[in-house]
């Protein structure tokens, strides 16, 4: 990559990171008007939901990004990672467009116009998603991508190996931004400014979910074929990343599922938002373990390493945000449900959830601490030879 388009994109990433963080403000600060304006316990409970995942995904994004984008721009799996990190933290973010536009009264066609930078955003996401997934721990090979089996491995093989191509996926992404996104937008928008309304293209934004959940599914497949592919260190480095892929994949296309037949039922469900917060959630979680890979495994760059302690400190706090999440959305459904009053429903609210979630709770973190014992450990001398690669790397990431 020429020096000159490289800075051009380490500024654009921070530029975009911060701008989400911006966005994630004006968010947090529209909601909280909302939730003071609220009457209804479950609209509460569901506003202070948006408000905590607001807070895990759109910030955190932006955080990741601008950590690679000053400290380890210099690796293209690094850059590829940034990039996708900025763009995802400005579509996490983006209903803090929809507050500035409503708070600087902009006409109608201008919020629609705006709000065609989230889906732009998504499909250039994808983009860089592909590219990171094609090269780290090291760049991946076709000869790796196994293509056996049944009918679906050999699409799914078949479209790994274009993910490897990627000046092919940058002209997928740009033809798809361009034919499904602002040109037929375009033509929506003005033909209602005219006073002749066209009917919203459903199908398209269908074939944008798939695409985004199949380059998610692609890029999952990937990581697991450099796993399994690489050495002791490179599994290492990887793991978190790959776990992270896994469950935000597997969250999202749930989620979606349900969503086609939710519109093909008609099915009105009780909570109005529950698949913008069940993706939001899915990359929440793959955010927590690129941020566990990143500061822990040091799996992009060995400097951005911490200590294990703080590790695990980030998943007690990430426990307790879930504790709360989950009390504060049931507390109003119980209430209307019962017609209990606030300060009972949330006693039984509190005291149902504490019980079921302190063994979660408990196994979580033996679990965590399982895992990360074993990469800070010294080897035992029953050790597999294999192992010791793994131990004097995860000691060599740790500062002193």
């Amino acid at each position: 990559m020429p020096v000159s388009r490289s800075l051009l994109a380490r500024g654009f990433v921070r530029v975009l990171a911060a701008t989400a963080v911006a966005l994630s403000v004006i968010t947090l600060a529209g909601q909280v008007l909302q939730l003071r304006m609220a009457d209804a316990e479950g609209t509460r409970g569901v506003i202070i939901a948006i408000i905590l995942i607001t807070l895990l995904s759109g910030p955190a994004a932006a955080v990741l990004a601008l950590a690679l984008a000053w400290r380890s721009w210099d690796r293209n799996d690094a850059r590829a990672l940034a990039t996708f990190l900025a763009l995802t933290a400005f579509v996490l973010s983006g209903d803090g467009v929809w507050w500035l536009m409503t708070m600087a009264r902009a006409p109608e066609w201008l919020r629609s116009v705006t709000d065609l930078s989230i889906p732009v955003c998504a499909l250039a996401g994808m983009t860089a998603m592909l590219r990171f997934s094609c090269s780290f721990p090291r760049p991946l090979t076709p000869a790796e991508l196994a293509d056996g089996g049944s009918r679906a491995r050999r699409v799914l093989a078949a479209a790994q190996r274009r993910s490897l191509d990627a000046a092919a996926v940058r002209r997928v992404a740009t033809g798809s931004i361009l034919g499904l996104i602002l040109v037929p937008e375009s033509i929506r928008i003005v033909a209602e400014v005219v006073g002749r309304p066209l009917p919203n293209f459903t199908l398209l934004k269908y074939i944008v979910f798939g695409m985004l959940l199949s380059s998610m599914a692609v890029s999952a497949l990937n990581l697991r074929a450099g796993y399994r592919g690489a050495d002791a260190d490179g599994r290492r480095r990887i793991y978190w990343v790959l776990e992270g892929f896994l469950l935000a994949t597997g969250i999202a296309v749930l989620a979606s599922l349900l969503k086609v037949l939710q519109d093909a039922t008609g099915y009105v469900p009780p909570l109005r938002f529950w698949y913008g917060l069940s993706m939001m959630a899915a990359f929440a979680a793959l955010l927590a373990c690129v941020a566990i890979a990143m500061f822990y495994a040091g799996a992009l760059d060995p400097a951005l390493a911490i200590r294990r302690t703080a590790v695990a400190g980030l998943v007690g706090v990430a426990m307790v945000v879930t504790f709360a999440t989950l009390e504060q959305v049931l507390q109003g459904y119980l209430g209307q449900w019962l017609g209990l009053s606030d300060r009972v429903g949330g006693i039984l609210t509190g005291v149902g959830v504490g019980l079921t979630f302190e063994p979660l709770r408990t196994r979580t973190a033996t679990f965590v601490e399982g895992v990360l014992a074993r990469w800070t450990s010294a080897p035992s001398p029953a050790s597999s030879p294999t192992s010791a690669p793994v131990l004097e790397a995860g000691a060599r990431v740790e500062p002193a």
